[in-house]
């Protein structure tokens, strides 16, 4: 094989090669076939599961496939502080802080913040945000003073905000 194809060749594996180490996001529509056929286990049981790890408020929860489904739970604590929890999708087994695969995908997933943890708190004012569907979002919703908050009322997701505060 001469340079040049050699050349070419490496030009066109590269790009590739880094992306090996980047996670995909699952998007709604496949996580909801993810779970329908077996393959992920649902948002309640990673509630469940992470509520008995992380006491507090998840914020943000994502799915991604880094060589495997893994979720990547932010949750607020009581004191402020904002953790990332992991969980392998297919087993509902939280990943130890240490071990590969969490550190992997904390490095991965570093970047992709939520936009809902950057405002969570409490609003200044008595207009509470309140979640998609209707959900109050109490003092602690991470709404703003016109009800434009996280929404995360009775954890119920993330709630989109989307409200017109409530009097």
């Amino acid at each position: 094989m001469n340079k040049f194809a050699f050349a070419l060749i490496l030009i066109f594996a590269l790009p590739f090669a880094a992306l090996a180490g980047v996670p995909r996001e699952i998007g709604q529509a496949e996580l909801r076939d993810l779970v329908a056929t077996g393959h992920s286990v649902s948002l309640s049981r990673v509630f469940d599961v992470v509520s008995g790890a992380a006491p507090g408020e998840p914020v943000d929860v994502r799915l991604f496939d880094l060589d495997g489904l893994f979720y990547r739970v932010v949750v607020v604590q009581p004191s402020g502080r904002v953790v990332r929890v992991f969980i392998n999708a297919q087993t509902g087994d939280i990943l130890a802080n240490g071990s590969p695969t969490a550190t992997r995908m904390r490095a991965a997933t570093t970047n992709s913040r939520p936009v809902a943890a950057a405002g969570v708190g409490k609003s200044k004012s008595e207009n509470q945000g309140r979640g998609a569907g209707g959900a109050d979002g109490g003092e602690n919703s991470g709404g703003n003073d016109h009800g434009n908050g996280n929404g995360n009322g009775n954890g119920n997701g993330n709630g989109n905000g989307n409200g017109n505060g409530k009097n």
